[in-house]
């Protein structure tokens, strides 16, 4: 006696066809439209790096948008989990990925998504198989018998990407049709961080890095001299020393922590650079600085660059000089007396 499986079939339409056709030609960018309910949209979180996981069914759809600095991806990893259902038949369906999409309303459910096909990639006979989209030229992404590397680069431009599960084949069994298949998304990103410098003022103000102020500056990280016009710059994470030097403000060095993925963001606040004023007087004088008695004093005194007024007192008589000071310089500034005897 002759049996007979009673399973019902899934004819795919034309487009499909079409992409059967072409998945021999997986260097090929061709457009194509795919019609089916959004199920997810997931945003992928470059800081973070963790992978989401979700399912799809056959001609469903999720829409895949990285959040954060595009300068730190590398590219998209796609691991498919094949469920036993769908492996009766290898290659019956496929993994699609379109770029550059456009949507519309289908239906009351489903989504109509146009775009550049990045990778049709069949299922093949294991469990499992993975798909990476390298988002840049110097990507380290690199094919093997598990992993399929797209051959054109999808840009942070390109997003989102839409992922969906599609029919390749004339006939597909009930059961494979309704699995539901797994899929892990997990953001691929370099080993590197930022480093931002913001500079303030005395008062917390900020100044621009274009400010004159900041002119004669020299900035290094571990040693290395920066251009304030190439922040942030990109560097591994870790720890990171960075030193500040200029004419008219006094030197900072300390450590900054570059975390990977992120921009970090370091806040110098900028003292004016102090001259140094050395005084030697005969002993009691009044000496006063910008009215300031500093009368006994035997340290050296700090002033801020620019001009200042010095004032010497002994009994009723008093010299003032008006002296100007330039930043980082050091200055001797002495009161001597002479006995002047004249012969009649």
């Amino acid at each position: 006696m002759e049996h007979r499986h009673n399973c019902r079939t899934i004819r795919p339409s034309a487009y499909l066809l079409l992409l059967a056709a072409t998945a021999v030609l997986p260097f090929q960018i061709a457009a194509d439209v795919v019609q089916g309910p959004v199920e997810h949209r997931l945003d992928l979180d470059l800081a973070a790096g963790t992978p989401t996981t979700i399912e799809l069914g056959l001609e469903e759809i999720a829409l895949i948008q990285p959040i954060g600095d595009p300068r730190f991806l590398n590219g998209i990893e796609i691991e498919v989990s094949i469920p036993a259902d769908a492996r009766e038949f290898p290659g019956s369906l496929a993994l699609l990925v379109l770029r550059s999409i456009s949507e519309s309303e289908a239906s009351h459910e489903a989504r109509r998504l146009e775009g550049d096909r990045v990778i049709l990639q069949p299922f093949p006979s294991g469990s499992r198989f993975f798909t990476a989209l390298p988002t840049s030229i110097e990507h380290e992404f690199r094919s093997s018998a598990t992993l399929e590397v797209a051959q054109s680069i999808t840009s942070f431009d390109d997003m989102p990407i839409a992922v969906s599960i599609q029919p390749v084949m004339k006939g597909i069994s009930r059961r494979a049709a309704a699995a539901r298949v797994r899929l892990t998304i997990r953001p691929v990103t370099r080993n590197q961080g930022g480093l931002a410098l913001r500079f303030q003022d005395s008062s917390g103000d900020t100044i621009a890095f274009d400010d004159d102020r900041l002119s004669a500056t020299e900035i290094r990280l571990d040693g290395e001299q920066l251009v304030l016009s190439e922040l942030p710059v990109l560097r591994r994470p870790g720890l990171h020393r960075v030193t500040f030097r200029g004419e008219m403000w006094q030197e900072q060095s300390f450590t900054v922590g570059i975390e990977r993925g992120i921009i970090t963001t370091a806040s110098i606040q900028l003292e004016p650079a102090v001259a140094r004023l050395l005084l030697s007087a005969p002993e009691g004088t009044e000496v006063f600085i910008n009215g300031r008695d500093l009368s006994g004093t035997n340290d050296v005194i700090e002033l801020l660059p620019g001009e200042h007024t010095l004032l010497f007192r002994i009994g009723d008589h008093t010299v003032t000089r008006r002296i100007r000071v330039e930043p980082s310089r050091e200055y001797k500034v002495s009161l001597s007396l002479d006995i002047l005897i004249n012969e009649d």
